[in-house]
């Protein structure tokens, strides 16, 4: 028995769904059934076989058939122009993706900067500055460091104490 909705399976190899969302490939190859002829060939190919043919028609003086020749010429003429403004939206899209994925990395690199420069401009000494007063024999800030190397170097195990 069929299930409803299951009958999307793909059948045959390498065949493509009708789904492009709108897309269509500058050379997507057209079927066009003109007023006498059958062309083939993608929107700019078309335009420029249609202008030869309504061109070769108005010189032998039939002037109806090289507006209908005409008017086909322009209906691919903005076939063309339309696919060739949808590709250069999508470029631009991709683009301002890029550009907009590229300026948050910059600001938040910035921002990280940023850190850095007030984590560095504190007015705390830091282990090597009290180090380095020490050494001066000017009064030392005790560090942390410096009081656990005390503790490690005296040698005896002192008692915590308990508060009871």
């Amino acid at each position: 028995m069929r299930q409803p909705g299951k009958n999307n399976r793909q059948r045959g190899r390498g065949r493509r769904s009708g789904h492009n969302n709108g897309h269509i490939n500058r050379n997507t190859t057209m079927d066009s059934n003109g007023p006498d002829v059958r062309l083939r060939g993608n929107a700019q190919q078309l335009h420029e076989k249609y202008i030869a043919l309504a061109n070769d028609a108005s010189a032998a003086g039939e002037r109806i058939q090289a507006e209908a020749y005409f008017q086909f010429a322009d209906h691919y003429f903005r076939v063309n122009a339309a696919i060739i403004a949808a590709a250069e939206e999508r470029q631009n899209r991709h683009q301002d993706k890029n550009n907009a994925s590229a300026q948050s990395d910059k600001t938040a690199d910035s921002k990280s900067d940023d850190q850095t420069e007030a984590n560095s401009s504190d007015d705390q000494p830091t282990e090597t500055e009290a180090v380095a007063i020490e050494k001066d024999g000017d009064v030392a800030e005790n560090t942390a460091s410096e009081d656990n190397s005390a503790e490690e170097s005296s040698g005896e195990d002192q008692p915590v104490g308990l508060a009871v």
